[in-house]
């Protein structure tokens, strides 16, 4: 069992010329999540994973989702993050902040293995309200990204 997380946006740069260890950018060529993948707005669709783990999302942060609303938070000290998850999920905020203030729009979904399309919620995520720091990634929600 795993997170899989993926990403689509109007963007036709090779998202994989910013791979590095800490987070890695797979072109999106299928099956696998189908019905996952057809839940994303835009045409260029990625897989997102970290060096080492391909075909695995789970070495970024992640909250359960279930929580109305979904809310964010920096990483507190009592729930003793993965350090290198944290890391994994400052460089993906950074690449999605870049892709969003060039103009191109995003979206992306966090779902765990076996997650039916209709169990994923919408979510609007504002990168200008949420810092880099409190950023994380929501099971079972698809954010639809803007400045």
């Amino acid at each position: 069992m795993c997170y899989s997380l993926y990403i689509s946006t109007t963007s036709e740069h090779d998202l994989s010329e910013l791979n590095s260890d800490l987070c890695q950018f797979e072109k999106y060529v299928g099956p696998e999540d189908q019905e996952i993948v057809d839940l994303l707005a835009h045409p260029s669709k990625w897989y997102l994973s970290v060096y080492g783990s391909p075909g695995c999302s789970c070495h970024f942060r992640h909250k359960l989702g279930g929580d109305v609303p979904p809310y964010f938070e920096e990483p507190q000290e009592w729930a003793n993050e993965d350090s290198d998850e944290i890391e994994s999920t400052l460089k993906a905020y950074d690449h999605f902040k870049w892709i969003v203030d060039a103009g191109h729009s995003l979206d992306i979904v966090d779902v765990w293995t076996e997650t039916k399309a209709e169990q994923v919620m919408v979510m609007e995520v504002s990168l200008g309200k949420i810092s880099r720091e409190a950023f994380h990634f929501i099971e079972d929600v698809r954010f639809v990204v803007s400045k």
